[in-house]
């Protein structure tokens, strides 16, 4: 499994940005390239479609990859984003995993 980090908590009813920061993995003369891809899923709950909590993205904008979330479950409380991108280096694919606390009420 890929070492996942946490996002800030969100309320189930919020839209938020997540930003994936990839700029730590690149070496010097390489960026991020091509599409990247999105899996999520849910760590802590139910929700039958957890891929549409994805609105909007996943786009390069440098060295990050930035998505818009919303339409979370009511009573799934941690979603987990794990985001791949290819490299101007064509042998080499990034990944980053983080989790999303979801609040409830």
């Amino acid at each position: 499994m890929i070492p996942s980090k946490r996002f800030a908590e969100v309320d189930w009813t919020e839209k938020r940005v997540l930003t994936f920061d990839f700029s730590k993995d690149l070496a010097i003369g390489e960026s991020l390239s091509g599409t990247p891809s999105v899996t999520v899923t849910v760590d802590l709950g139910t929700d039958p479609n957890p891929q549409n909590t994805v609105t909007s993205g996943p786009v390069i904008s440098g060295a990050t990859v930035l998505m818009t979330v919303s339409g979370f479950v009511q009573g799934t409380t941690d979603y987990r984003y794990t985001v791949r991108c290819p490299t101007s280096n064509t042998s080499k694919i990034l990944v980053l995993a983080w989790a999303l606390p979801v609040r409830v009420l």
